[in-house]
């Protein structure tokens, strides 16, 4: 999506990496790219270490194990978020979830 945004048009990858299946196309739909046109401000790209940190942050929170696509918004979200890394507790946790 971030190439296809940037030329202003569909645009058809030649490799996309396999590891968060759920969310690699090689094309975005027509669709999908009017609305991102139309309504995203900017991308964030992670990569897969930051899928996986998220994968890990999110099994120590909740003992659930999600896919990599499902662990995709919560890296691209710690990824992006301003002082992300400053904090001394992950800014998705409540004050009462376990450190």
């Amino acid at each position: 999506m971030t190439v296809s945004l940037k030329a202003g048009r569909r645009v058809t990858l030649p490799h996309v990496n396999i590891f968060a299946d759920g969310v690699a196309v090689r094309q975005v739909g027509r669709e999908t790219f009017r609305l991102c046109q139309e309504l995203v401000d900017e991308m964030v790209l992670v990569d897969t270490d930051e899928i996986c940190a998220a994968i890990k942050d999110i099994f120590e929170d909740t003992r659930t194990v999600v896919e990599p696509s499902g662990a995709l918004a919560l890296a691209g979200a710690s990824a992006g978020w301003p002082g992300a890394a400053s904090r001394a507790r992950p800014w998705w946790r409540s004050p009462a979830a376990p450190t």
